[in-house]
């Protein structure tokens, strides 16, 4: 009797004061289970935006690297421009000089050369740098939607992106030595780097 009471019960659901019915009484197993997957699936959801989030942290360092690039590159361009516009200059003089002048110019000349070729370099340098740094950037993202772990090559590029900035900065200091070491106070004084 016992039994058929209770099954009565489940299958008619519990009643108000009123005797009204609200329905079959939901099993607590089922309830329980559908608790757990939907937090689970909570969990999962924040576990991909943290991942994500984390994902954007790391790149905004290798962001900083690729702003302090540009700058010294457009400080190696600017370098450029002038050098470039001094070697005109001498050139376009150069036949209406005398002998001495022009001794002194092919001088400067070849020291300009040779400052164009290490503001060469460092631009260069800078460019492999920063290309190195926007594929360290991508193999993050790539890594991150791919599930794949990443983190050897990361590590890789941003070595080399480093290595690579390095010798951009020591070219550009080079350049800057060079064009120390030519400067001229007047007719003849030179100003030797120490």
């Amino acid at each position: 009797i016992r039994g058929s009471v209770q099954n009565e019960a489940k299958a008619v659901g519990p009643q108000n004061a009123a005797g009204v019915e609200h329905g079959p009484v939901p099993d607590i197993d089922v309830v329980i289970d559908g608790d757990v997957a939907m937090q689970q699936a909570i969990m999962a959801e924040n576990n991909a935006l943290a991942d994500i989030t984390h994902t954007i942290q790391l790149a905004v360092a290798p962001v900083f690297l690729l702003t302090a690039i540009g700058t010294t590159m457009a400080v190696l361009t600017t370098r450029l421009g002038r050098v470039i516009d001094r070697a005109r200059y001498l050139e376009a003089q150069f036949d209406g000089l005398g002998d001495v002048e022009q001794g002194r110019a092919r001088t400067e000349l070849t020291t300009l050369s040779r400052r164009a070729e290490l503001i060469h370099r460092g631009l260069t340098a800078g460019v492999a740098a920063a290309i190195a740094v926007c594929l360290l950037i991508t193999l993050a993202f790539v890594g991150y939607l791919t599930q794949t772990n990443l983190g050897a090559a990361v590590a890789v590029l941003f070595i080399v992106a480093m290595g690579l900035f390095v010798f951009s900065l020591v070219s550009f200091m080079r350049e800057v030595v060079l064009s120390l070491d030519s400067l001229r106070f007047g007719k003849h004084a030179v100003v030797r780097a120490k």
